[in-house]
């Protein structure tokens, strides 16, 4: 995420209805998009939906495995 322009994870942020502070620094872009993936995950893993924000280090990310 960190090597990715910060207009980039701007538009990102967009995407994702996130509300980012005008001053703002790659690194706390790159945390809020996180944060938003993983409480998106989240609910729908509540859900049990098979949509997929983020997969875990665990989890593969072929749906066949």
């Amino acid at each position: 995420c960190k090597s990715k322009s910060k207009s980039y994870l701007r538009q990102i942020a967009k995407n994702l209805d996130l509300i980012v502070p005008d001053k703002v620094n790659v690194d706390e872009l790159c945390v809020l998009i996180r944060a938003k993936l993983i409480r998106n995950e989240l609910k729908e893993r509540i859900k049990k939906s098979k949509t997929k924000y983020f997969y875990f280090h665990y989890e593969s990310s072929n749906p066949m495995e």
